[in-house]
Formats: structure tokens, sequence, C-alpha cells
């Protein structure tokens, strides 16, 4: 019997790396379409685009594992809200890796200096690492099941440190002259809604 709880304690710690590795793939994906998007750089942006698969890839993997927990271990209590939070967590994670790709397609037809040309491409990264902060913050609360980093994120997420004051400038610099021909639709497309996204992905799982 010990040598059973050993095997299903191996398997809970597993799942723990398997998710810190999703989230530094989801947390890559981020920094570095963030940074395709300030450098202009097209290689950079098909390379982000192309690496989505491998989260995905992990998406699959963790669900798989959690379902053979389920129903082989049929565990309870503090063993079964683990199980079921890294079944929320991989879908939220999984979606982050995915507006990451996003960002990078529209990095792919839009050049840095459309941005410049609105006066938000500063505003943009800043947002984007204020976003690669908060996702880094809350798959660390989860792995080291800190519940005061945890609550802490959560509230930063609900006071809308991103949607309620980057976004707003945003959105003035960009909105206002939309009337005109240039840049600023596909500038909006970035910060609406994969930014966005990746904050209500974060708020769910801090």
């Amino acid at each position: 019997m010990p040598s059973v709880r050993k095997s299903y304690d191996e398997e809970l710690l597993q799942l723990d790396t398997l998710l810190a590795r999703m989230g530094h793939e989801a947390g890559v994906a981020i920094e570095s379409a963030l940074t395709a998007l300030r450098n202009d750089d097209i290689e950079l942006a098909r390379s982000v685009v192309a690496r989505d698969s491998q989260i995905d890839a992990s998406e699959h993997e963790i669900e798989h594992r959690c379902l053979q927990l389920l129903l082989r271990q049929q565990p309870v209590a503090s063993d079964l809200r683990k199980v079921s939070t890294a079944l929320k967590m991989v879908t939220d994670v999984e979606r982050i890796g995915d507006q990451a790709s996003d960002i990078a397609e529209l990095v792919l037809h839009l050049h840095a200096k459309s941005t410049d040309a609105v006066g938000v491409l500063e505003d943009i990264l800043k947002m984007g690492d204020d976003v690669l902060k908060m996702v880094k913050r809350s798959i660390a609360a989860y792995v080291q099941v800190d519940l005061a980093a945890a609550a802490e994120a959560g509230e930063r997420g609900q006071r809308g440190a991103l949607s309620h004051v980057n976004r707003n400038s945003l959105i003035f610099h960009i909105v206002m002259p939309i009337s005109q021909p240039g840049p600023h639709e596909s500038v909006k497309k970035i910060c609406s809604p994969p930014l966005d996204d990746i904050e209500g992905c974060f708020i769910s799982f801090a």
C-alpha cells in the first residue's frame, strides 16, 4: 500500500512539472511574440506560430494524465482539487499560447513602424510585459502551493491593472484617428482580444 501511495504522489509531482513546463512554454511564446513586435522580426514571429503546436501537445498530455489519475486513483479532497485545477489551468495556459501565436501572426502583416505611427508601440510592449509577469507569478504560485501569492495575483487581475489603465490609453490613441487611412485597426487587434484575453486567462487560474 505505501508503494501505491508513493507512485501516486510521484504522478502528482509529474503533473506539477508538466504544468510548470507548459506555463514556461506559454511565457516564452508571449515574450517572443513581443520581441518580434518590438524588432519587426518576421522569422521570430514565424517561430512563435510554429511552436504553438508544442503547447497544444503539452495540453493533450496533461489532460490525458489527469484523466488517468481520475479513473485509476479516484482522488478525493485535496488531491481531487489539485487534478481538477490542473485540468482548468491547462485550458487557460493553452489559450495564452494561442493568443501569443495570434500576436505573432499579426506581426507578419504589420511592421513595427506602423505601431510607432499611432504612438502606441511602447504601451503595447508595457502591457505585454505586465501580462508576462502575471503569467509567471500565477504558475509559480500554483507549483509552490503559495496561497498568498495566488491571492495577490488574483487581486491584481481583478483590479484590472491592464484593462483599465494600459488598454484605455491604447484605445485613445487608436480609436481617435480610426477614420484616417493607416494601421490603427491592425494595432487594435494586438491589444484586443490577444493581450486582453491573456489577462482573462491569468485571472482565471490565479
